[in-house]
């Protein structure tokens, strides 16, 4: 049953089954729109290089203050929220 658990994917935003959010490594967001980041093994970084925070990205957010920089939204680069919490992911 876990499997078919549908997750919001920090790379292109949209909803897919858990199993498979590791290996997005879509251009593109859900929407057509151009992704912010990338996926470099295990890692996320944005376009340019830049590393980002995974915990960052999901539901419970990161508390680490020792890498504020890698605080960015892997979908848009907004610094106030992570991908799950995104404007642009994908509502259904």
């Amino acid at each position: 049953a876990g499997s078919s658990a549908q997750v919001i994917c920090a790379i292109c935003l949209g909803k897919h089954p858990i199993s498979e959010v590791a290996s997005c490594n879509r251009s593109k967001l859900w929407n057509g729109q151009p992704a912010f980041s990338t996926r470099i093994g295990k890692r996320i970084q944005s376009r340019d290089g830049a590393p980002l925070c995974i915990g960052w990205q999901r539901p419970a957010g990161c508390s680490s203050r020792d890498h504020p920089e890698r605080h960015a939204c892997s979908g848009c680069g907004g610094t106030r929220h992570g991908a799950c919490d995104c404007p642009l992911t994908q509502e259904n």
